[in-house]
């Protein structure tokens, strides 16, 4: 059985280049984004796995996404007749990460303790910027059982400086130094 990234890869490339080509980066990132939420939706990504006609298909996605240009028309309709429909959400996922490439961009996951101002969020964003070297896009989660501090996350690598993480580190250097 062959994984969905794979089936997903021409498509998403393909929509990469064309939008890439006529500068609409991020129009398209959010048409895809829209486009995954449907095909993620319990009732609707059902219905389009559906044996549903292609054309009905297409019409409900153009009528959900609203007025679009004739490219996402064209996407649409070729995805819905390769029956291709269930893999926007991959789609999305490899568009996502090409235009990060593209950009150099870094998606960042922080958890925060408490609620970042966004002169919090610009200065740490600066800061992560210049020290990976690349541009950063924070996503800023608020988990109140950190204590305080912050969690971030870049790529694999976990760089924990919250009050929670410290004395857990600390009790583990404790019953290590006890033992």
């Amino acid at each position: 059985m062959i994984e969905p990234q794979t089936l997903a890869r021409p498509y998403a490339t393909a929509i990469f280049e064309q939008a890439k080509q006529h500068n609409q980066l991020n129009e398209w990132l959010n048409v895809l984004a829209v486009l995954a939420k449907i095909a993620e939706h319990a009732e609707l990504g059902s219905w389009l796995k559906s044996s549903v006609s292609s054309e009905k298909k297409i019409a409900l996605l153009m009528q959900l996404l609203g007025s679009q240009p004739q490219e996402v028309c064209n996407a649409v309709t070729l995805l819905a007749e390769k029956k291709r429909l269930d893999l926007l959400a991959v789609i999305y996922q490899q568009y996502q990460h090409s235009k990060h490439l593209y950009e150099q961009m870094q998606s960042v996951q922080v958890t925060s303790a408490y609620s970042l101002t966004s002169v919090q969020q610009t200065s740490l964003q600066q800061a992560l910027s210049k020290k990976i070297g690349r541009n950063v896009e924070l996503s800023i989660v608020v988990d109140a059982a950190l204590i305080g501090g912050l969690i971030i996350q870049v790529g694999d690598e976990v760089y924990d400086h919250s009050i929670k993480g410290q004395l857990h580190q600390l009790s583990q250097g404790l019953l290590t130094v006890a033992a």
